[in-house]
């Protein structure tokens, strides 16, 4: 059925992708996010995602640190073996 109108339903499913989030809306996303019932199935760091961009499969089999320099802040990761082993925020 192509037109959902006039449909019945019990329950409402979304799966979602949000793949950056600023820290200051954080706290008011999950709050909306328990308002209407949906549970988050993951966070995952700025960093992490950056680097499934910027790295491919060799440079963090290899080992590789990325280092993203900001006005305010400067964030890293450190791969090695392909796996992050640590990563974090330096405060400017």
């Amino acid at each position: 059925m192509s037109d959902p109108l006039g449909m019945d339903a019990s329950r409402l499913e979304l799966v979602a992708d949000i793949f950056a989030v600023p820290k200051s809306f954080y706290n008011s996303l999950t709050e909306l996010f328990d308002k209407l019932t949906l549970n988050i199935a993951d966070i995952t760091p700025n960093m992490i995602v950056a680097s499934e961009l910027l790295l491919d499969f060799d440079q963090k089999d290899l080992g590789t640190l990325l280092i993203d320099i900001g006005y305010n802040q400067t964030s890293y990761v450190v791969y090695e073996n392909g796996y992050p082993i640590t990563y974090g925020v330096i405060a400017m």
